[in-house]
């Protein structure tokens, strides 16, 4: 199976793609204010935001995209819902299961989503992590990025649900 990994910085054009000295690879991947792209159909509200697309790569094999970087915790899959947010269908939870960063990518993983945020106009990105399934849009936000990482290592960040990170502090902070 294979996994994407996509940030969307918010307002933000130029391209945020970072040198391979790592063994995450940043690249973006289409121009900013784009309406178009592969998931314009299924995130529209996340694909209508104004800012640039990035994804992030294992530098090894960027051609297998974020797989091994991380994969999905099965062991929870569809045991406990209580997890999950409240508003979803059931027949969607069987797209919804944990993702897991693995431990030598963490750290880097932890640095360059905080780099990101930092280079938002507003202090926020979106963040969606995804496996092909139904393409049901979930959204969930503000979430501050020591709360999204503590969320990420109780196994409570999901794959193909959209989280909206902030800058610690700015949670209630104005869009503008």
């Amino acid at each position: 199976m294979s996994y994407d990994i996509n940030c969307l910085v918010l307002g933000v054009e130029e391209d945020l793609s970072m040198p391979v000295a790592s063994k995450i690879l940043v690249e973006t991947e289409y121009s900013p204010n784009s309406n178009s792209g592969r998931y314009y159909g299924a995130y529209p509200f996340m694909t209508m935001q104004k800012g640039t697309w990035v994804n992030l790569l294992n530098s090894e094999r960027s051609f297998l995209g974020a797989f091994g970087l991380c994969d999905i915790d099965d062991s929870e899959i569809q045991n406990d819902v209580a997890g999950y947010p409240v508003w979803i269908q059931d027949e969607e939870l069987y797209d919804l299961s944990p993702i897991v960063v693995f431990d030598e990518y963490i750290e880097e993983f932890r640095k360059i989503l905080n780099n990101l945020v930092s280079r938002s106009t507003n202090g926020r990105m979106m963040f969606l992590a995804r496996y092909q399934g139904v393409e049901t849009e979930v959204v969930c936000g503000t979430i501050p990025m020591t709360r999204f990482f503590e969320l990420l290592s109780e196994k409570r960040i999901l794959f193909n649900v959209c989280y909206i990170l902030c800058i610690d502090g700015e949670e209630l902070a104005n869009w503008d």
